[in-house]
């Protein structure tokens, strides 16, 4: 079933996004990495095909306990899953929040995220990408 509904909603955008380059939802945001939908909106399709463990879910509901789910670029605060978390000042960088979530959730994963969560502003998948082409090309 979920491969199913992933066809379909690749199919639904997939002429539209070749014709223009641009994801129909988000029509400013550039497709990446050949998706025919920008970050947010492949995100958000993993989210709803549900194609995560339940570690993951316990990591987004501690995430969204801490007001941690909106974007502070763009204001997206649709989907929890399409929320990074942006550091600060990359050199306090001890781990990356996205590699936390991939431990089980326990006490002591929980303190480290948070501590590390603490160095981070909310931005969506969209936005995070944008800054770091910007820093990247910018440090060129």
């Amino acid at each position: 079933m979920a491969t199913k509904k992933r066809q379909i909603y690749n199919k639904k955008h997939f002429e539209e996004v070749k014709a223009k380059g641009m994801c129909p939802s988000h029509p400013i945001t550039p497709v990446v990495f050949g998706h025919t939908v920008c970050r947010n909106c492949h995100a958000e399709l993993h989210f709803e095909i549900g194609n995560h463990t339940e570690n993951i879910f316990k990591w987004y509901n501690l995430q969204d306990k801490i007001n941690f789910n909106k974007c502070n670029i763009c204001g997206y605060n649709k989907c929890i899953a399409v929320i990074d978390g942006h550091h600060i000042n990359p050199e306090n960088k001890e781990f990356g929040l996205a590699e936390l979530k991939r431990n089980s959730f326990n006490y002591n994963n929980m303190i480290i995220f948070l501590n590390e969560i603490k160095k981070c502003i909310p931005m969506c998948k969209n936005c995070h990408t944008e800054l770091e082409k910007e820093k990247r090309t910018n440090a060129i």
